[in-house]
């Protein structure tokens, strides 16, 4: 879970340089964020995240994405020999 604005670096820099040494099924990112606007949103599936919640987001709806990015991760896992 990536916030998109931090102080030092934004959400998408993080992500690009995830992805420069993980692929969406070993670290799935999900970025969180209050701009929730188009231009934003592309942006950030550009660099490489998974999915994109704008602030604020149902807590709900938040776990059930989450839980579905580990479930992806475990069956990455189990079909690689993890």
């Amino acid at each position: 879970l990536l916030d998109n604005m931090m102080p030092e670096m934004t959400g998408v820099e993080v992500c690009r340089t995830v992805r420069k040494t993980h692929s969406k099924m070993e670290l799935p990112i999900l970025m969180y964020s209050a701009a929730g606007d188009l231009k934003t949103m592309l942006e950030a599936f550009n660099a490489g995240c998974n999915d994109f919640m704008v602030k604020p987001t149902d807590s709900k709806l938040m776990l059930a994405k989450l839980k579905v990015a580990r479930e992806l991760r475990t069956i990455k896992d189990k079909s690689m020999g993890a």
